[in-house]
């Protein structure tokens, strides 16, 4: 049996009437743990959750509404894909399309209230035959791009040195790296990390003052994986870093593809990203970026790559960079979802500690996930003592796709130093007729003005 396929959600989306529609957006959201409304006599839902307000503006055209300025509206939830949907280029970040809520249903509620949302709404089983599931969902590669990937030279090469793999996780208690690793360069993806920390017998301490956990994290484990989510949020947003998110997959234990996202952060209006991989996914990497992009402060350049290939398009568009919502910044309020994804977890424990430089960080081993989307899951992570969530490793197969898994890491290094640079793409699209980006290393950031939660599921930047 396997999952229902984007293509059958999207279809399913596309046929109900924006009235269904808004009733979907509102149950969705609710299973969330949202108190939600109707704003009466419009297509907008209000979603309160944790003190803070989002209002969603529901679209099932393939235009946004002409009004749409951004004042009375904070999400704009698509019943198609966000390509197919014209103006929506002014809302990146603020857009939650089709894809993004079958995301949602295999990921963000519980495989039961996804169950139910299906049959009740799209009229369709969360849980499809293994056979159309696997040819729905398998993504395609364009015509024009189909020659490079069968044509990689030295895949062979990317295999043993740009993969890591399952061997990661070995162990009773799968950690990686050491606390060393905090601050340093990333782990060469060629290189195997230690199945534990390696002064694991070091600790200074066999337990720690409960008073030194983050918020969410406690001498059990992970408590609340919302709360730690949200300590990760504000403990970045005051800082320069570099941001890895790494998606990979195996097939029967063999690599065959990858996606890489590298974002440069100086602060939440200067920043750079950059976008690697190779091979052909059975399952889409959700939380990859499809573009690129670079915000000097005042203005956010992006261009989408074209498939398997990685040099992006002709066109780059731009639009007024935001700065911070509820006080966090774009990073910080996208990643904090996949904190709250990958932590949330049935079983989880504190394996480890070390104090550092006047710092505690802590490693603490996941257990099995409860979403539906996943199955045979494991993975650990390292947690600072202000909740910065320093790495995330999340191993898992598939249901439905016997003998395809996954791996992905998120993780945060040169915290406080990092600089940004514009892109090459930048300087021969751009470059010229605008003012030399921002280059240094900023003070703490202080712009906090609080405005609505960002409520985009997936990677959408």
């Amino acid at each position: 049996m396997g999952l229902v396929s984007v293509e059958t959600v999207r279809r399913r989306l596309r046929g109900l009437s924006e009235e269904r529609f808004v009733a979907f957006v509102r149950a969705l959201w609710s299973a969330r743990g949202a108190e939600t409304r109707v704003i009466e006599g419009t297509a907008v839902v209000e979603a309160r959750r944790d003190g803070r307000t989002t209002r969603l503006g529901v679209v099932t055209g393939r235009r946004l509404p002409p009004e749409a300025d951004g004042r009375d509206v904070d999400v704009f939830v698509l019943a198609r894909p966000s390509s197919s949907v014209r103006g929506t280029n002014a809302f990146e970040g603020r857009i939650v399309d089709s894809d993004g809520i079958h995301g949602m249903l295999l990921y963000a509620v519980p495989r039961s209230v996804a169950e139910d949302l299906c049959r009740r709404f799209l009229d369709q089983a969360l849980v499809t035959e293994a056979a159309d599931a696997r040819s729905e969902s398998a993504p395609r590669v364009p015509a024009h791009s189909a020659s490079l990937v069968v044509g990689l030279v030295g895949l062979a090469l990317l295999v043993a040195g740009v993969f890591g793999g399952p061997m990661l996780y070995g162990g009773p208690n799968p950690v990686f790296g050491a606390p060393a690793s905090v601050g340093a360069d990333p782990v060469d993806d060629g290189e195997t990390a230690e199945s534990t920390p390696t002064n694991a017998g070091d600790a200074e301490e066999p337990s720690v003052d409960a008073a030194s956990f983050p918020p969410g994290l406690g001498p059990d484990g992970v408590a609340d994986a919302g709360a730690l989510a949200d300590a990760h949020a504000k403990a970045t947003t005051g800082q320069s870093y570099r941001l890895t998110i790494t998606h990979r997959e195996y097939v029967d234990g063999r690599p065959t593809a990858y996606r890489r996202e590298t974002v440069f952060v100086a602060e939440p209006t200067v920043y750079r990203t950059e976008l690697e991989g190779a091979g052909r996914f059975e399952r889409g990497p959700l939380v990859v970026s499809g573009a690129e992009a670079f915000a000097d402060g005042e203005t956010r350049y992006h261009r989408r790559v074209v498939a398997d290939e990685f040099e992006g398009t002709d066109t780059v568009d731009s639009e007024p960079v935001r700065g911070v919502r509820n006080g966090e910044g774009r990073y910080a309020d996208r990643v904090e979802q996949y904190v709250d994804w990958y932590l949330s977890v049935s079983d989880s424990a504190v394996v480890d500690s070390v104090e550092r430089d006047g710092t505690r960080y802590y490693w603490v081993r996941l257990g099995a996930d409860t979403y539906p989307g996943v199955e045979n899951s494991t993975g650990s992570a390292l947690v600072g003592e202000d909740g910065l969530v320093y790495e995330v490793r999340r191993q898992y197969d598939y249901p439905g796709s016997t003998g395809v898994s996954a791996v992905v890491s998120i993780r945060y290094t040169d915290v406080g130093t990092t600089t940004v640079t514009p892109p090459r793409w930048y300087d021969e699209h751009v470059g010229g007729t605008n003012a030399t980006a921002r280059t240094t290393t900023p003070a703490a950031v202080t712009n906090t003005t609080a405005t609505p939660a960002n409520a985009t599921a997936g990677a959408t930047d």
